[in-house]
């Protein structure tokens, strides 16, 4: 999502020139998550004419505001179509952003062996959850993990698409 803002707001000391056209006045943000670099050369002027002594730049990185954006998962462990995964497995997932925790249970975040639930432990903190099936999983299945729209990130904004699922495989 791009956000156009006014420089005026940003800087409000001084009018300002950007990329050497001084009639513009937008800069256009990403509010999603990315890496800027801004850089002032010796072109720039203050208001009595007078340029900077060097060119001057520094870089900052923008992150989703939690309730702009929903919540989606970055990373699962095991990974998606894994082959030959420990029976002892506990699954990981990781969210772009903290989540609450408490929207975070074995009925938002569930395994399956086919049509059949398997019991578990959901714990999470923060941004990450991890689901503990309370006995071994058996070898040579294909199990698939699911995250409901039930999880929320800390505003109440459900998961980015309402369901995310993964699937793996348990060594023989």
């Amino acid at each position: 999502m791009i956000e156009t803002l006014e420089p005026r707001r940003l800087f409000a000391a001084a009018p300002v020139n950007i990329n050497g056209s001084a009639g513009k006045d937008t800069i256009n943000v990403d509010t999603t998550t990315a890496t800027y670099t801004v850089t002032l050369t010796t072109g720039a002027k203050d208001i009595n004419g007078r340029s900077l002594s060097s060119d001057s730049s520094w870089s900052f990185t923008t992150a989703p505001t939690p309730g702009i954006h929903a919540p989606i998962v970055t990373a699962v462990t095991p990974a998606d179509g894994a082959l030959n995964i420990g029976g002892g497995a506990t699954l990981t997932v990781t969210f772009s952003q903290p989540v609450d925790t408490t929207s975070l249970t074995t009925s938002s975040f569930t395994l399956m062996k086919g049509s059949t639930s398997v019991a578990g432990q959901v714990t999470s903190s923060d941004s990450t959850a991890s689901f503990k099936p309370t006995a071994n999983l058996e070898p040579n299945t294909l199990y698939t993990a699911m995250l409901t729209g039930g999880v929320k990130d800390l505003n109440g904004t459900a998961l980015s698409g309402g369901n995310f699922s993964w699937s793996f495989t348990t060594a023989p």
